[in-house]
């Protein structure tokens, strides 16, 4: 790893090196929202760089690529195409690498509203209750409800999301993950060491399960519980 003079530091993935990269990505490496660009990279076996951009606050050189000041932000080598956002980095990186798979089978209407459907819910209802869970309890940040009140939103995401895996192996319905899995799994995965324990997957069985299947999908990547 090494620094740069205005982003952050950046190192190269395990898949290849910065001369070979097909893409950077700037991430943070406790975001799952990060975790989700960085999760697909490997499963679709692309190259790519990290760079851990300024972000609290976020620099000139950051807020160029992304007004927000979020991560991830995934930039094509060459064209220089940059990408904001998890769920829009998930979608273009299928789309242009992976039509036909069963991350994305676009072609069927029904798969493709389920996974719509389900990547809604990972950006309003798990970020409404989960993630406010990590940023207030991991990184001391204000957060728009009382803890409590997070913790107990995160208990029904979780009852919820365990109801449906009780009648489905993957949240599209599909025999084979798709990237509303991917969308789904950084929080829930983590929400036990994001909580610091006051959260336990042993409560959502089925949720359990499906966390262990997803972690067993070849080149999976997960954070390490931070």
């Amino acid at each position: 790893m090494y620094s740069l003079s205005c982003m952050g530091q950046r190192e190269s993935s395990c898949t290849g090196t910065v001369s070979m990269a097909d893409y950077t990505l700037y991430s943070l490496e406790g975001s799952g929202n990060s975790l989700k660009a960085r999760l697909l990279l490997d499963f679709l076996g692309l190259k790519y760089e990290t760079i851990v951009p300024n972000v609290h606050p976020a620099d000139a050189a950051f807020l160029k690529l992304n007004p927000l000041g979020q991560v991830p932000v995934l930039v094509e080598a060459g064209s220089g195409l940059t990408i904001c956002d998890s769920a829009a980095i998930l979608i273009f990186l299928c789309t242009k690498h992976a039509k036909g798979t069963h991350w994305y089978p676009a072609d069927d209407p029904l798969v493709a509203a389920n996974i719509a459907k389900w990547m809604a819910y990972a950006g309003h209802e798990v970020t409404n209750s989960l993630l406010w869970v990590r940023i207030k309890n991991k990184f001391s940040w204000d957060i728009p409800v009382e803890y409590d009140y997070a913790l107990e939103r995160s208990r029904k995401t979780l009852a919820f999301l365990d109801a449906h895996l009780k009648s489905v192996v993957w949240f599209a319905a599909t025999p084979e993950p798709t990237i509303a899995d991917i969308a789904i799994f950084p929080y829930v995965a983590l929400c036990e060491s994001s909580s610091s324990d006051a959260l336990q997957l042993a409560e959502y069985p089925a949720v359990q399960r499906w966390v262990a299947r997803f972690k067993a999908l070849p080149n999976c990547h997960p954070m390490p519980p931070f």
